[in-house]
């Protein structure tokens, strides 16, 4: 006769593999490289579930008995991050009928759902992916959805303003599902009489478009250290980011971060990136280092009196590195609609582990054939573009359009 624990880990197995692979068949069998490789890293994800929980199983008497302070500070600094998850878990898990989100209860799920699966049995690193394949799973099944309409436009734009609380999860969510839909297109009068009486349209907006296409020409280090010095500019004077600051910066910090990667990534990346920075901040700092060749301006940079000072600067090109290349890769996936949707600002916090759900819901590019040519998000980019330069026109006028319409022809 099996003991408490066997049959507790069996009926753990025994949920996971019926809730879960489902995930992996909803990867059709298909001679599709990306596709087939996708399908072997989520089996693989879960398999690992699988056999963490095993052990775990097997060893839930004794450490329901005794669990080490060691253990119990690590549950203490975990609580924020998996009181999001856990949230995140449920809201996926208890889609009612009409496909919509709704909360119930631990007992509720449990009579509603013999399948559901009880959190409290996944370890960090469990949960962890359980979340990534269940969101990404998520944001793919809106793929063959209609485009969202006109009508849903102005919310989107309105969006920084209404929506600021919105949670983390439920955000990005909305906002995959928004990328994945894409937009209908429409004319220019069209966009004209949906934002009959929005505002002014301010003499900066010019002025970063002017800036910006001066700096295209330049070479690549000044190119970079100018567009840093324009993105800190930018955001120390905007007090409330409106939808058009919202595309400017963004496309600021594409080229950017496509400057920036294709110099200090890869061979002599980082010695390049060491020679910038004291380069970047003797700019910055003229007085100090004038007449110094390098040599002595790497001494005078070990000061005690510079020392702090470089440090900070560093970490100003340091702090947003990652925020800036997700942005890239979103971009280079989507296109113009991540620029459409202030939800993807970089200014907007993201959930955790966020770079590895992009990288997910990037591993699995839908097609419309075997061939994957053109995928279905190559479709839709013609008529996301439209929609955005109708708006920005609207919004912005002649000068703002054209900038956005150039930037949009070149292949970051």
């Amino acid at each position: 006769m099996d003991s408490p624990s066997q049959t507790q880990e069996q009926e753990i197995i025994d949920t996971l593999r019926t809730t879960l692979a489902p995930e992996i068949e909803t990867l059709r069998p298909t001679q599709n490289p990306n596709k087939i490789q996708a399908r072997k890293r989520i089996a693989k994800d879960l398999m690992a579930m699988v056999k963490k929980v095993r052990a775990s199983a097997r060893d839930s008497s004794v450490s329901a008995r005794s669990r080490s302070s060691h253990a119990r500070r690590e549950d203490t600094e975990d609580t924020e991050e998996r009181d999001e998850e856990t949230e995140e878990v449920d809201e996926l898990l208890d889609d009612d009928d009409d496909g919509n989100l709704q909360r119930r209860s631990p007992e509720e799920d449990e009579q509603h759902d013999p399948n559901h699966v009880n959190l409290a049995e996944l370890d960090g690193a469990e949960r962890r992916q359980f979340v990534l394949t269940k969101r990404a799973q998520l944001a793919l099944s809106h793929f063959g959805k209609p485009p969202l309409t006109l009508e849903d436009v102005p919310g989107i734009v309105r969006w920084m303003h209404d929506n600021a609380n919105v949670a983390r999860v439920s955000r990005e969510d909305l906002g995959f599902e928004r990328l994945i839909r894409g937009y209908s297109s429409h004319t220019q009068p069209e966009w004209i009489h949906l934002f009959a009486g929005w505002g002014d349209k301010p003499l900066s907006w010019r002025n970063i478009c002017r800036q910006s296409e001066d700096l295209d020409g330049k070479d690549d280090r000044t190119r970079i250290y100018h567009r840093q010095e324009l993105l800190i500019r930018e955001d120390q004077r905007r007090t409330e980011r409106s939808f058009v600051d919202s595309v400017l910066n963004q496309i600021e910090v594409i080229k950017f971060a496509a400057d920036w990667n294709s110099k200090g990534s890869g061979r002599g990346g980082r010695t390049w990136k060491k020679a910038y920075y004291e380069w970047a901040f003797a700019k910055r700092n003229p007085a100090g280092f004038q007449g110094l060749n390098n040599r002595e301006r790497q001494a005078k940079l070990e000061t005690v009196a510079f020392r702090g000072h470089f440090m900070s600067f560093k970490r100003g090109y340091e702090r947003p590195v990652t925020a800036r290349n997700n942005l890239l890769a979103h971009y280079r996936l989507f296109g113009s609609s991540v620029l459409m949707d202030p939800i993807w600002d970089v200014s907007v916090p993201r959930t955790p582990n966020f770079t590895d759900l992009l990288a997910r819901i990037s591993g699995i590019p839908p097609s419309n054939d075997e061939d994957d040519t053109p995928t279905r998000l190559d479709a839709l980019r013609a008529q996301n573009d439209s929609v955005l330069l109708g708006i920005v026109y609207k919004l912005g006028g002649d000068v703002v359009h054209d900038y956005v319409r150039d930037f949009l022809a070149n292949n970051y």
